[in-house]
Order: structure tokens, then C-alpha cells, then sequence
């Protein structure tokens, strides 16, 4: 197998663990007020839980192999979330957008939340 299917392979398991990620966010900040106890909050840990877990562990044993591998190079992948007023939400995303290069940007949403605010969920590689 060759380097660059590794890491494609290794690319793709991080944009599902963002992906899902961004799901269980979403499920969540729709949930904020409910009692911590509430059937809909353990759903919601039902479905993401296992999910989570295996991805974490499918790339950690993907990463391994990368790092350990003489002919691989690998990818750090740094996550960034903020949560800020509409005002502000284009000031932040050209701030954030200044530092990383387009080849870079592996992930970007914006999600809208209770009060006015948005979630900015950004992954990018180093």
C-alpha cells in the first residue's frame, strides 16, 4: 500500500470524526435546556457514543501506522470552535481564514445557536 492511500484513508476518518462531531453539537445545543436525565439527552449519547469511540480509535491506530512508517509524513489536524454574536461572526471568520491556507482546510461550518450566537467549527491541517 502507498503512502498516500494511508493518509487519504487517514483523511477521510478525521472529516467523518469532524463530521459527526458537528452532529453531536448540533443535537446537543438543541437539547441545552433539557434535564440532564432526559430520555432525548441519553438518545443522543446512545447514537454518538459508540460512534465517537470507534473513530477515535480507527485514527489512532491509523496514526500509529502513519508515524511509524519510515516512508510516511503525517498531518497534524488542529480543531478550533468559537461561539460569537452574528455581529461579529464575519470578523472571525476572515480572522480565522487569514492563517490558514486553502490546501489546509479540511473542515468549516457555521452553525446557528440559541441568543443570536453561531458555532464556528473550523479543522485545518499544520
Amino acid at each position: 500500500m502507498e503512502t498516500k492511500d494511508f493518509q487519504a484513508a487517514f483523511d477521510v476518518l478525521v472529516k467523518m470524526r469532524l463530521s459527526l462531531l458537528e452532529s453531536l453539537v448540533e443535537e446537543l445545543l438543541n437539547h441545552q435546556n433539557d434535564d440532564a436525565s432526559s430520555f432525548a439527552l441519553q438518545e443522543i449519547e446512545d447514537r454518538f457514543a459508540i460512534r465517537i469511540t470507534n473513530l477515535n480509535t480507527l485514527i489512532a491506530t491509523m496514526q500509529e501506522q502513519i508515524v511509524n512508517h519510515p516512508n510516511f509524513s503525517t498531518t497534524r489536524v488542529v480543531s478550533k470552535v468559537h461561539e460569537i454574536p452574528r455581529q461579529k461572526l464575519q470578523s472571525q471568520l476572515d480572522d480565522l481564514l487569514a492563517f490558514v491556507s486553502p490546501e489546509d482546510l479540511l473542515h468549516l461550518s457555521v452553525i446557528p445557536t440559541t441568543g443570536g450566537k453561531y458555532l464556528i467549527i473550523m479543522a485545518n491541517g499544520e
